[in-house]
């Protein structure tokens, strides 16, 4: 073994000893693949107690011995040890359900060598035909390809594997809200905060999970500026938006009067929108479930179709109806704090009749 700085010999009852540092340990770990500098530390802290505990096994730390591991011990080591901590709370939660429930109990024996396509397109069937929802194929292949990526940069298995892809069309086509239905939401329901709601989520192009987070100490009535910088989720709120991207947004003149209303006679720390005051009610923010509800009865009070209206309508709406005005873009996607080929792809609606007209035109 060549000698350096971090590699020390010792002669102790004619054996030779060689001291290798924790950092060069590290170090060499990560030229092996392992990126994380703190988790190529852990590994050369584990081999270092090994050695000194004379229980070294260099077969236990190669690639090549995960081939026959069950694919729930790489769950385990992936997913529940290391890249569960990244997700967002949502995210988290989606993925511990899909795990539990479909992935470990399907395809948890099977080792990660004998882990083919054939086994999880019957995963994706199977979990089609039992939920009824054609989509969740598509989220447990996210979720499988999350558990590879991670299960491959921890040096668990050799080659990248990606899940079968799965495309599939929405039964419904997006739908998208006038300027005048819209407008009919906001007067039908002026007795209610729910008036107040739809406003913010229209006017600002909020998340629902961003408006359901909004305190009175974010909104400054000198300045006629409000804060998103945090988001609700099942009534608790989290720190940081949906992209991490924060803003302090400029209210306009028609919203000011719904949020002036909305903050009467609360302390700062009070939500803007506040929840049922009912005493089995312990979360601290009012839920997207209970604002989808609350949409749904402003609807029938209005005299529109509920069908396929959530709180997210308002954003992809705002957004549609500033192309329609020939906003940039890249202006749209500053505004709704998103990338432009998210607004173009996701919150435009088709329109060919318009690109007939100009071609005639020509």
């Amino acid at each position: 073994m060549k000698l350096s700085r971090d590699i020390k010999e010792y002669k102790v009852n004619d054996l030779r000893l060689f001291a290798i540092s924790l950092s060069f340990m590290g170090v060499r770990f990560r030229k092996k693949g392992i990126k994380s500098k703190e988790l190529a530390y852990t590994i050369a802290a584990k081999v270092r107690n090994d050695i000194l505990n004379n229980t070294f096994d260099r077969t236990k730390y190669l690639k090549s011995d995960y081939n026959n591991t069950a694919f729930k011990v790489i769950i385990n080591k992936a997913y529940f040890d290391y890249g569960r901590a990244s997700n967002r709370p949502a995210t988290r939660k989606l993925k511990d359900s899909l795990i539990k429930a479909w992935i470990i109990p399907h395809l948890g024996k099977v080792p990660i060598s004998a882990l083919d396509n054939d086994k999880m397109t019957t995963l994706y069937r199977k979990a089609e035909d039992k939920t009824g929802n054609k989509s969740v194929s598509k989220t447990i292949s996210a979720c499988l390809n999350a558990i590879f990526r991670d299960a491959y940069k921890l040096g668990l298995i050799d080659n990248k594997i990606k899940a079968p892809s799965v495309s599939y069309k929405a039964v419904k086509s997006q739908r998208f809200l006038s300027k005048q239905e819209v407008l009919l939401l906001i007067e039908s329901n002026k007795h209610h905060q729910v008036s107040s709601i739809i406003a913010t989520l229209y006017y600002l192009g909020l998340r629902i999970s961003e408006a359901c987070a909004l305190q009175v100490q974010d909104y400054n009535q000198t300045f006629k500026t409000i804060n998103i910088s945090k988001t609700s989720h099942y009534g608790e709120i989290v720190e940081n938006t949906k992209n991490k991207i924060t803003a302090l947004m400029k209210v306009p003149d028609k919203l000011i009067p719904f949020l002036d209303k909305q903050i009467e006679g609360k302390q700062p720390t009070d939500m803007i929108f506040h929840k049922h005051q009912r005493r089995s009610n312990t979360k601290r923010t009012i839920t997207i479930s209970t604002t989808n509800v609350m949409l749904k009865n402003a609807c029938l009070n209005a005299g529109i179709d509920p069908t396929g209206i959530t709180s997210h309508i308002f954003r992809r709406s705002v957004s549609q109806h500033l192309i329609e005005s020939k906003v940039s873009p890249r202006s749209i996607a500053k505004y709704l704090r998103d990338k432009p080929a998210t607004i173009m792809s996701h919150y435009a609606s088709e329109n060919t009749d318009e690109i007939r007209d100009m071609i005639d035109s020509f």
